[in-house]
């Protein structure tokens, strides 16, 4: 996974309007994992990603997305 998932986490969860420790409330990750993952220092796992794109309505293609 590249940078672009990262984006597309972050344009989704502020177009959502939700912070970065709210979605880490709603994915019972930590709000340090969602900032490693935003930043792209960290690739998500699987089901990761569908805890994510649960919370954030999306599709998780959506998130995958270039």
């Amino acid at each position: 996974m590249e940078g672009s998932v990262a984006q597309n986490i972050r344009n989704f969860r502020n177009k959502k309007g939700i912070t970065q420790s709210e979605l880490a409330k709603e994915t019972d990750l930590s709000r340090n994992t969602i900032v490693n993952f935003e930043t792209a220092r960290r690739d998500p796992r699987v089901k990761d990603l569908k805890k994510i794109a649960n919370a954030l309505d999306v599709p998780i293609e959506q998130l995958l997305a270039d």
